[in-house]
Parts: structure tokens; C-alpha cells; sequence
């Protein structure tokens, strides 16, 4: 960000569904971020609302809106944080995930200020094992659980490759223009078809517009 340049608003949206310990964790690393303009939408989908009592103090923070969505799925429940939020970018994170530094947000804000032409980023997304991780598990092969590591350099999304939703961001206006996440597709523990896919299909909609995915 150069000296005299307005700190944009940055809203981050966290849908999610009965894991509040890792909704909490996930939470407070966000509230830790060293940025200051910043929203937080979480999503609750449980109709019970017990995450408001496991979470009383993250939720009274004034930088959260804290929305009962019951039913939703991941999608539609993206979907309602976008169309309110009020930054200029977007950042998505996963209840089952967690910033591991407090500068999370302020390097998607430089990633966008410096590349016009960047209209979706993904972060790095590092796996959480129990103990060791086995021996006998391949190490390229930890996509299948959701890991994604390029590297600690900014660099265009390889051919082929497409953002992962756990840990990705973009522009709003864009995020809007393309309609937000489509709702066929998105986890959602409401539903008998529920299949995930619909970060890849924001991606493949914001190539064909023009814009570059980092």
C-alpha cells in the first residue's frame, strides 16, 4: 500500500456448521489480523445457534456480523456474505481453517493493489496431521486433502490449476458480476447431493472474463 493511498474495507466470510471449536479458532485468527479496515461475516447454518453461546466473546467483537442461516449449504451461505458485504475485496476462509500470521489479510490487499489484472487469489493451504505425517503418503498428492503450496512468492495460478475456497479471495464488484458461487454445487450437509467444485467454477467464469487468477 504506498503512503497517502485510502485502506480499503476487506470482508472476510466464514460459513459454517456445528464446529465451533474450529469456527472459534478460525475466528480469532482473523480478529488478530494486523489490518485495520476489516468486516467479518460468519455464517452459522445450525438452526440451534449454539455458536453463540460457545463463541460468545469472538461474536461480540464489533468487526463481526454473526447471521443464523439454517439450512444453507457452503454455497448459499458465501452467496448472503457477498451480497452484504461492504469491502472492496473479498476473502473466504473455511471453518476447519485458520490464518497463520496476522498479516493474512494485508497480503491479499498487496497482491490486489499491485496486479490490476489479478481478479482472484488463493493462498497457501497447509494440512494439520495428528501425529507424523505417514510415510507412505505421497507428498504430491495432498491436494486430495485440500493442501495447496506454491511457494512463498506471489506467481500466477499454473495452467490448469483453480482457486481452492478453504483459504481464497478476490474482487467484490467481479465476485458480483459473476454471480457469486453457483448453488448446485458446495458442500452441504442439508442435502443427498451435495459435491464441492463451485470455487473452480468462480475461477473458470473469472478466466473467461479476462481476469488472471495468483
Amino acid at each position: 500500500m504506498r503512503s497517502g493511498e485510502a485502506t480499503p474495507i476487506v470482508s472476510v466470510v466464514i460459513p459454517t456448521h456445528r464446529r465451533e471449536k474450529l469456527l472459534q479458532r478460525s475466528l480469532r485468527s482473523v480478529l488478530q489480523q494486523d489490518y485495520p479496515e476489516l468486516e467479518i461475516w460468519v455464517i452459522d447454518q445450525d438452526p440451534t445457534k449454539r455458536l453463540i453461546q460457545s463463541c460468545a466473546e469472538e461474536l461480540a467483537d464489533a468487526r463481526v456480523r454473526y447471521v443464523n442461516l439454517p439450512n444453507a449449504g457452503t454455497s448459499r451461505a458465501k452467496n448472503f456474505g457477498i451480497e452484504r458485504a461492504q469491502g472492496e475485496f473479498l476473502l473466504f476462509l473455511d471453518d476447519d481453517a485458520h490464518a497463520l500470521t496476522p498479516s493474512w489479510v494485508r497480503s491479499y490487499v498487496r497482491v490486489f493493489q499491485q496486479i490490476p489484472e489479478a481478479g482472484l487469489v488463493t493462498g497457501k493451504i497447509l494440512g494439520e496431521w495428528p501425529g507424523e505425517v505417514p510415510s507412505w503418503f505421497p507428498g504430491e498428492y495432498g491436494y486430495l486433502l485440500g493442501q495447496y503450496d506454491l511457494g512463498d512468492e506471489d506467481c500466477p495460478m499454473p495452467e490448469g490449476h483453480l482457486p481452492l475456497g478453504g483459504n481464497m479471495g478476490g474482487r467484490t464488484d467481479l465476485i458480483r458480476e459473476l454471480g457469486g458461487f453457483d448453488t448446485r454445487f458446495g458442500y452441504n450437509n442439508f442435502s443427498k447431493r451435495s459435491v464441492g467444485g463451485e470455487d473452480s467454477l468462480l475461477g473458470q467464469a473469472a478466466c473467461k472474463a479476462g481476469w488472471r487468477m495468483y
